[in-house]
C-alpha cells in the first residue's frame, strides 16, 4: 500500500566537483544557473528562471573530489543519471560546440531529441526535447 502524496516532487540534483569556485562560475556563465548558498564546500545553484523558485529542482556542487555521476548499463553503454528538458536542442548543442563543453551530437530517437553533456569534472548530464 503507498499513498501518492507522500513523494511531491524531485528536489535538488547533487554532483561532485573538484573546485567549487570554478564549477559555480561555469555553471552561471554557461546555463544561466544563480548561486543561492554557499559554504565553501557546497553550493546551491538555482535555475535561471523569471518565476519564483519554490518547487524548482535546484542543483547542488560538492566539493568532494572527482566522483562520477553516470552508470554503465548491463551492455556496457554509458548513462547520465540525471537529465535536463529544453525546447531548444540544436541552439544548446551549438552553444555547446562554441564553448568548448563536451557534448554528443544531437539523437533523433524518434519520440524526442537528446544530447548529453559534461561538466568541469565530467558530471554527466542528459537533455531531452520532446516532439510535439
Amino acid at each position: 500500500m503507498y499513498s501518492n502524496d507522500l513523494l511531491e516532487r524531485m528536489d535538488y540534483i547533487q554532483v561532485s566537483v573538484t573546485n567549487l569556485a570554478e564549477s559555480v562560475r561555469w555553471y552561471s556563465d554557461h546555463f544561466g544557473f544563480k548561486e543561492d548558498f554557499n559554504n565553501g564546500k557546497l553550493s546551491v545553484l538555482l535555475p535561471f528562471t523569471d518565476a519564483t523558485p519554490v518547487g524548482l529542482p535546484t542543483l547542488l556542487l560538492n566539493q568532494a573530489g572527482k566522483n562520477p555521476n553516470w552508470f554503465v548499463d548491463s551492455i556496457g553503454d554509458k548513462h547520465a543519471m540525471h537529465g535536463f528538458h529544453t525546447k531548444r536542442i540544436k541552439e544548446l548543442y551549438q552553444h555547446c560546440r562554441e564553448k568548448n563543453i563536451e557534448c554528443s551530437e544531437v539523437l533523433d530517437e524518434g519520440f524526442a531529441f537528446f544530447l548529453e553533456f559534461y561538466d568541469l569534472d565530467k558530471n554527466m548530464f542528459s537533455v531531452i526535447e520532446l516532439k510535439n
